[in-house]
């Protein structure tokens, strides 16, 4: 309501009412081409930057620059309140488990939760993972762990402390302890040779 207002008035240009709109116009052209994922909201980043580039014109009148105030503020109270990722009651709840509230939905989250208990911060770990398999929790809180990728659990390296295996990618070798399993396959291995640093 205020970019028509404010386009009326001649106090805004041409390229303001093009920044400023970026995010109507993008949602319009991402709704017209694409399907809805509930991830794609990511790419909103760069529009909302060039409409936020026109903000100023709106700090020039005090009514509409309390008006951004408040409709900023009441978004804000709202996001954090319907947040179903991290709601407030999760605030105090053990790091694996507030990274697991909407996903994965299998033994992967056992694996998580043991990781995060039992793996030291500066462990070497390797992940025999699928592609849509979760990776980042087992970075550790502070991504002190050195992770390693390994397309099979034969290719695992004599160097890793650790070693979390998805369903589908077999049994390493001679060396490996099994630690951790799920009932649906998932399981961890520690090595028998390991020296975690820091540990």
């Amino acid at each position: 309501m205020a970019i028509p207002l404010l386009v009326a008035r001649h106090r805004l240009s041409r390229v303001a009412v093009v920044l400023a709109t970026a995010p109507v116009v993008f949602a319009l052209v991402l709704a017209a081409t694409v399907a809805y994922e509930p991830w794609w909201g990511r790419f909103f980043v760069f529009p909302v930057a060039l409409a936020a580039a026109s903000a100023g014109v709106f700090l020039r009148t005090r009514a509409l620059a309390w008006g951004v105030v408040a409709v900023a503020v009441t978004t804000l109270a709202l996001s954090l309140r319907a947040n179903e990722e991290k709601p407030l009651a999760v605030w105090g709840e053990p790091r694996w488990e507030v990274q697991t509230r909407v996903g994965p939905r299998n033994g992967e989250v056992g694996a998580i939760r043991f990781a995060e208990q039992s793996i030291p911060p500066r462990a070497r770990v390797g992940l025999a993972v699928r592609w849509l398999d979760w990776s980042y929790p087992f970075f550790g809180r502070r991504l002190e762990r050195a992770v390693r990728f390994v397309p099979s659990t034969t290719s695992a390296r004599r160097d890793l402390g650790w070693l979390v295996v998805a369903p589908t990618k077999g049994v390493p070798g001679a060396g490996w302890a099994l630690v951790f399993r799920a009932q649906d396959g998932w399981r961890v291995f520690a090595s028998r040779f390991r020296h975690d640093p820091g540990s």
